[in-house]
């Protein structure tokens, strides 16, 4: 009896790990590898020709809200995440003209082509 508990508790703590395991080691958003895969250009930059399909006409369009080391941004009409502590998701940002930066006091900033970015609270 107390063996057959014991595996089961076992067992649900395994996976239980593995489900959070998962879910903290996640790369790229499908949302970003989307934008990637559909939006870029021959030379390499983003370009929404297909009617404003994308919904990013200036920096307006483009806004982040911070939770940790997760930014949630919202780039046109597309909603993504991004964790800033990976170095995959820091190089797909700069392929759509996103950098992350600090200030002094170590607040995160983004910035679309040079300009900060709104942060939403």
């Amino acid at each position: 009896m107390i063996k057959t508990y014991a595996w089961t508790l076992f067992f649900v703590i395994l996976l239980a790990g593995v489900y959070v395991w998962n879910h903290s080691n996640t790369g790229l958003d499908p949302v970003i590898k989307s934008i990637i895969k559909n939006y870029q250009g021959i030379d390499g930059r983003i370009q929404d020709d297909s009617m404003g399909s994308l919904g990013l006409k200036t920096i307006d369009d483009i806004g982040f809200r911070k939770k940790e080391s997760i930014l949630e941004v919202w780039y046109g009409k597309q909603i993504f995440k991004a964790n800033i502590k990976n170095k995959e998701v820091m190089e797909a940002l700069i392929k759509l003209d996103l950098t992350v930066a600090f200030d002094p006091l170590g607040n995160v900033l983004l910035m679309y082509k040079g300009e900060v970015v709104k942060e939403y609270e």
